[in-house]
């Protein structure tokens, strides 16, 4: 969690000086200082978001019906959320 800008992140690169991030969902890096982060509260951040848990369930139920397209239309839902909602 970049605490500087209230952003989730994964870390792609790092140096004691700057630390290199996505966007979950895949996305344009950018750079943090180490002092701004800080780990994901375990059920917290990644947890909350009503989008995620909506789409998380859609397709849950895709794949219980054997629903490939249902499924795949899903995982693009997701990866437009991340990149909406998560930047």
């Amino acid at each position: 969690m970049d605490t500087q800008r209230n952003r989730l992140g994964e870390v792609m690169a790092a140096t004691r000086e700057r630390v290199f991030l996505r966007p979950l969902g895949g996305g344009r890096e950018w750079e943090a200082k180490p002092s701004a982060l800080r780990p994901m509260t375990p059920g917290g951040e990644r947890g909350r978001c009503a989008g995620c848990d909506r789409i998380k369930r859609a397709r849950r139920e895709a794949t219980a019906r054997g629903d490939a397209e249902g499924m795949a239309r899903a995982a693009t839902l997701m990866g437009l959320h991340q990149r909406e909602a998560h930047v």
